[in-house]
């Protein structure tokens, strides 16, 4: 599979909880858990309310209230679990070699 330049885009992707559940219920957390920060605290606020919503992991029960995680890190474990699958099957791959931009067209009645 050719995606070495998705996998190593530079970038950094803070998750919730909800989305770590669904990289558990995948089997992907043992590869991207050792590489992921826990958010220990969370605000949130408004330009329109003075005050500050504050979450803590106490709050949820939780080691965090937030992940976050490297662009390669959360590839690599996507991109492995296609490839391993039995039932999903790479037929080809495709690259975008040029790009051009069409004349706008105004129509006036």
């Amino acid at each position: 599979m050719k995606n070495a330049g998705a996998a190593s885009r530079q970038r950094a992707y803070a998750f919730s909880l909800t989305s770590a559940d669904i990289f558990k219920g995948l089997g992907l957390w043992p590869q991207i858990g050792p590489h992921i920060c826990h958010f220990d605290k969370v605000q949130l606020s408004d330009g329109d309310y003075g005050r500050v919503v504050q979450f803590l992991p106490t709050d949820l029960g939780t080691d965090a209230v937030y992940y976050g995680a490297e662009h390669g890190v959360l590839m690599a474990a996507l991109q492995g679990a296609i490839a391993a699958a039995p039932n999903i099957h790479y037929l080809c791959s495709a690259s975008l070699g040029a790009t051009f931009s069409l004349p706008t067209i105004f129509m006036i009645p």
